[in-house]
């Protein structure tokens, strides 16, 4: 079993055409509930719970953009989530990812009598045949929820985007690489290199080398993330207890397209916290509705000195700051020294810390967002 087992069943199961819709009804707010046709599982026929909402104003004469929406471990499809959506301009769609059918509680939601495979990660079903297993019928689900808000009438295709949360972000990375149709996608928490450098659950630590490796080679976005070719914004925080920043760095430099990072001090981890930072509903107004863009760093220079960024901003950057570690533990358990740092005229300089094992320079702009340059060693 590998990433070519994986390509093969996804492109077999037609998940760029719409997917048939069951079970349409209208919910407060101006959500609409629905099933819709996901992949088969131990022999049987599946659905995928989704919600969808529209902004005010859409319709066949005015369509507007389009944001897929994939929950993290413990998660569901998110009401609160597509409405925040809605009132900045887009239509999106949020999905259950692990075969139930919205409300309950974090990680114990209710299932329904057609769902997928259970749970999230699939580490304990390695031993099932691949389109049994959990990660191949979640990335079809958020593929195939795609194929289905670009087909409605009020929304414009050419302007759909893709944010997950945590094991969300994970499969966000992976959907970059299969589905081409994305004006952009942005990862928060989750990214590839998910067993590597204090990334990832504890799992891969119980399951033993040779399932791990197997887990890896199939499942890991990093084998998929160098086909991407969309714009990307990468939003973690500093000692997210679930991926480090180095994992997501390697990440970010693994696709051909234009990446943006944007790193937050102490980012809590969860749900509404993941969808809150700003920078992601900037990003997304930039590529879809005419939004000024976040900064962006030109080049990055570094030598026995310092640091050297040149950056580009239509809105001016009033404050950079470096952020350096000393610490050699678990990225998640590293203290963060930030130092503000003096503006140049389209570049800044961050000395050298001596002693750190990690540095990176955030720029802030006019409206306080952020973006992150690339973390380094300064010890090489």
């Amino acid at each position: 079993m590998n990433r070519t087992d994986a390509l093969a069943s996804w492109r077999d199961a037609d998940l760029f055409d719409p997917p048939e819709v069951y079970g349409r009804q209208e919910r407060e707010g101006g959500l609409t509930a629905c099933y819709y046709a996901g992949l088969p599982w131990r022999g049987k026929e599946t659905r995928v719970f989704a919600l969808m909402g529209l902004p005010a104003g859409a319709g066949p004469d005015a369509p507007v953009p389009g944001m897929v929406l994939v929950h993290g471990g413990g998660g569901t499809a998110f009401p609160d989530w597509v409405q925040h959506w809605n009132e900045l301009g887009f239509a999106a769609i949020s999905m259950d990812c692990c075969g139930c059918k919205g409300g309950g509680t974090h990680a114990d939601r209710p299932r329904h009598a057609m769902g997928g495979p259970p749970g999230w990660g699939g580490f304990d079903q390695l031993d099932e045949p691949i389109e049994d297993q959990w990660m191949l019928h979640a990335i079809a689900a958020g593929v195939r929820g795609h194929s289905l808000l670009r087909s409605l009438p009020e929304v414009d295709e050419s302007r759909v985007g893709l944010t997950g949360i945590s094991w969300g972000g994970i499969q966000a990375s992976t959907m970059a690489g299969l589905d081409d149709r994305f004006r952009f996608v942005i990862p928060v928490y989750g990214c590839g290199f998910i067993s590597d450098y204090g990334s990832g659950p504890g799992k891969f630590a119980e399951m033993g080398e040779a399932a791990s490796r197997q887990w890896v080679e199939t499942w890991d976005p990093s084998n998929y993330l160098p086909d991407a070719a969309q714009p990307m914004l990468w939003v973690n925080g500093t000692n997210d207890v679930a991926f480090s920043l180095l994992s997501m760095m390697l990440s970010y430099k693994l696709p051909s397209g234009p990446g943006t990072l944007s790193f937050h001090y102490r980012l809590p981890h969860g749900h509404k916290e993941g969808w809150a930072p700003r920078e992601i509903d900037a990003f997304a107004a930039h590529h879809c509705l005419g939004g000024e863009p976040l900064v962006r760093i030109v080049e990055q220079d570094r030598d026995e000195s310092g640091i050297r960024l040149e950056y580009e901003s239509i809105i001016p950057v009033v404050k950079a700051e470096r952020f350096h570690t000393t610490g050699s533990g678990p990225w998640r358990e590293r203290e963060w020294e930030r130092t503000t740092l003096g503006l140049g005229v389209g570049e800044v300089w961050a000395e050298n810390p001596p002693g750190a094992t990690g540095c990176f320079i955030n720029l802030i702009d006019e409206r306080g967002l952020t973006v992150s340059s690339e973390m380094v060693d300064t010890r090489r």
